[in-house]
C-alpha cells in the first residue's frame, strides 16, 4: 500500500475544509441561490502535487459519500467541496453547472463537474456530450451550461 502524500495535519485540514464546504453547499441548495457560491482562490498557496491533489479528491469524495449516502445524485456537493478545498490550496478549478431538459420525463436534469483550465478534473465521463451549450461564467470560478436530451 502506498503511503499517502498528505500528512495527518493536512488530512485534518482537508477534512475540516470539506465539511465546511459541504455545509455551505447544503445552504446554497436549500436557499436555491447560486449567487451564494463563493470559491476562494489563494494564489499565494503552494499548489499541491498531482499525487496530493488525487489524495485530496479521494478524501473529499469519501466524506461527501459519508454525509450524503442517502442521496443518489450528489455531484453538486462533491464538486463544490473539491473545488473549495483545492482552490483554497491554490488550484484554479472551475465549477461547471449544467442543466438540461429530459425529453422522456419532461423534467430538468442537472450535473456539476470540475475543470482545470479546459480539461476535465476528477470526472469519469465527459459531461459536454449532454451539456454542450456554453451559457457564460461568473468571476472565472463558475461556468454555466445547458443541453437537451
Amino acid at each position: 500500500m502506498n503511503p499517502s502524500p498528505l500528512t495527518w495535519q493536512e488530512r485534518r485540514e482537508v477534512a475540516a475544509d470539506a465539511i465546511y464546504a459541504l455545509w455551505r453547499a447544503v445552504v446554497i441548495r436549500l436557499r436555491r441561490k447560486l449567487a451564494l457560491i463563493h470559491l476562494p482562490l489563494d494564489s499565494s498557496a503552494t499548489v499541491p502535487s498531482s499525487q496530493a491533489a488525487e489524495a485530496i479528491v479521494r478524501q473529499v469524495t469519501r466524506i461527501t459519500a459519508l454525509f450524503f449516502a442517502w442521496k443518489r445524485r450528489r455531484c453538486f456537493y462533491r464538486a463544490y467541496a473539491i473545488a473549495y478545498v483545492l482552490r483554497k490550496r491554490g488550484m484554479a478549478l472551475v465549477l461547471n453547472i449544467g442543466n438540461r431538459r429530459s425529453r422522456k420525463r419532461r423534467r430538468m436534469r442537472g450535473h456539476c463537474w470540475l475543470t482545470l483550465g479546459d480539461e476535465l478534473f476528477a470526472e469519469d465521463t465527459n459531461p459536454h456530450d449532454d451539456y454542450g451549450t456554453y451559457m457564460g461564467e461568473h468571476d472565472g470560478m463558475i461556468r454555466y451550461w445547458c443541453g437537451e436530451g
